[in-house]
């Protein structure tokens, strides 16, 4: 949670944005994968408070600039997982194993008929 002392304005702000950390816990957004890299970097309480200042941030860029909030594309999401293919692809191939990709299910591939 974060803590009065760590959040400047007034105690109104510093509990909306506790609770608005709560809630991007519990999220699937681009706030949750921060918290989720910082948790993984820190302790809890720190990641909250990470998190809880890039949501301050955000909205003050937000409030300084008029513009609204856009999400995270999902380009970032596929860079994302295409660097995390690479890096597992690379590990793999150093413990001797060969990783070929499993054919795709959106399409299915067409049947000839003799």
């Amino acid at each position: 949670m974060l803590h009065s002392r760590t959040m400047k304005g007034s105690s109104r702000d510093g509990q909306a944005f506790q609770q608005a950390v709560q809630s991007v816990e519990r999220s699937d957004s681009s706030f949750d994968a921060y918290f989720q890299a910082m948790r993984a970097r820190k302790e809890p309480q720190q990641a909250t408070v990470a998190t809880g200042h890039k949501l301050v941030r955000t909205v003050y860029s937000m409030l300084l600039c008029g513009e609204p909030f856009h999400t995270e594309s999902t380009t970032a999401d596929e860079g994302r997982k295409e660097r995390e293919r690479k890096q597992l692809t690379r590990h793999a191939q150093k413990l001797g194993y060969q990783i070929t990709p499993a054919p795709s299910k959106a399409a299915p591939a067409p049947v000839e008929t003799p």
